[in-house]
């Protein structure tokens, strides 16, 4: 029987080694000598999911998070944020999506030791989802309910705000909840916001559509657009168009994208087998001078400084 055993109890530990994914936790508690300016970490696309995160830290020490992916990365944000003292003091939201919210909608019902100071979120009337999204409702609506009753600050921003959030760092609102757009409703109503310093300025576009970055374009300030850094919208595929891109000009770009996604790869069968356009996106962000693609699903965590 001691023969049998040995080999089974080692089956055993293979298995389930294999089987459960460990989170990659990096240690993010390196960061530059200054002031006035900002760290950006992308979030890795944990278990090969299509979802968005990401965590910044001013150089005064003020910590935002914006979406944090879906739920099945609590665990490594959980760990990020704790590393980075366990205070989150803005944490923003694009759009209620699961695979944006599904973390903060997770930590929402089940407390941990996080402290949220506020939420930053433009909120989309339920009953237009209902009309023209219905297959989302039912999430959103008790998403906003947990919002409601958390006893955390809300703060519903609008267009052309500017929030101080760390010395020498602001946010600049660019485009709230587009409820005129009935298409696609609430990938259109992601709230569009940079991040502005003295040493650069990050676009973040959540699942923004062509027809609400089309309405930017006619309605804003071209220059206003202009950014060193673009979160790619979407994930990357689907979302804005290359004329938007073009306007906004960035050098480098930000992929919260799985590396199937990066390769348009359907069900393991190979490069561009898929129907997603993210190999024509990246054409385009080629064509416009990217200098630098940072990918979620291939580099991991990314720290840009």
């Amino acid at each position: 029987m001691k023969k049998v055993l040995m080999p089974l109890i080692l089956i055993c530990v293979l298995f389930f080694s294999c089987t459960k994914e460990e989170p990659n936790i990096l240690n993010i508690t390196s960061f530059p000598d200054r002031n006035n300016d900002f760290t950006v970490w992308q979030i890795e696309q944990f278990r090969d999911i299509s979802q968005m995160g990401y965590l910044i830290r001013t150089d005064d020490n003020k910590i935002i998070a914006i979406d944090g992916g879906s739920n099945d990365t609590a665990e490594l944000l959980n760990d990020f944020i704790q590393q980075l003292g366990g205070t989150v003091n803005y944490w923003i939201i694009t759009h209620p999506h699961d695979d944006h919210v599904g973390v903060l909608n997770g930590f929402l019902s089940k407390r941990n030791n996080i402290v949220i100071e506020k939420i930053v979120h433009s909120k989309i009337d339920l009953e237009l989802i209902a009309d023209h999204e219905p297959k989302s409702y039912s999430y959103i609506k008790n998403f906003y309910q947990k919002l409601e009753h958390s006893g955390i600050s809300l703060h519903e921003p609008k267009t052309n705000d500017v929030i101080e959030i760390g010395d020498g760092v602001n946010l600049r609102v660019l485009s709230t909840a587009n409820e005129d757009i009935k298409i696609n409703l609430v990938n259109n109503s992601s709230l569009v916001f940079q991040l502005n310093s003295k040493s650069k300025r990050v676009l973040f576009l959540g699942d923004l559509g062509v027809e609400a970055g089309n309405k930017i374009l006619q309605n804003g300030t071209l220059s206003n657009l202009r950014s060193t850094h673009v979160q790619m919208s979407h994930h990357g595929q689907g979302g804005v168009s290359k004329e938007f891109y073009s306007a906004v000009n960035a050098k480098i770009a930000l992929w919260p994208t799985p590396i199937w996604l990066w390769e348009n790869n359907l069900d393991a069968k190979g490069y561009n087998t898929g129907t997603w356009k993210t190999i024509i996106v990246k054409s385009w962000m080629d064509e416009i001078g990217i200098s630098q693609h940072i990918v979620a699903g291939i580099e991991g965590t990314s720290q840009i400084d």
